[in-house]
């Protein structure tokens, strides 16, 4: 899947540790879509509208699960202990 949403500020010395955070704090009106592969002209403009309500702060266009698929911390939240600050 490719990565769409708000970009993660450094996660930290206790994430690094391995410790379990539900949220990570994001960069403020930096967002990210990337990873579109050869699959991208399907994406983008589904993936653009996605950004673009989080930008107006309006209701997202997908799902609850498929946010949290494209959601640019979900290898984070796969496995803290891989990343490395």
């Amino acid at each position: 899947f490719p990565v769409a949403g708000a970009v993660p500020q450094a996660l930290g010395d206790s994430l690094a540790k391995g410790a379990v955070q539900q949220r990570w704090p994001r960069l403020p009106g930096l967002l990210m879509l990337c990873g579109l592969g050869s699959r991208g002209l399907i994406w983008a403009p589904w993936l653009a509208e996605f950004l673009a309500a989080q930008i107006e702060s309006e209701p997202l266009p997908l799902a609850s699960d498929l946010v949290a698929a494209i959601d640019p911390v979900r290898f984070a939240r796969r496995d803290p202990d891989t990343i490395r600050v």
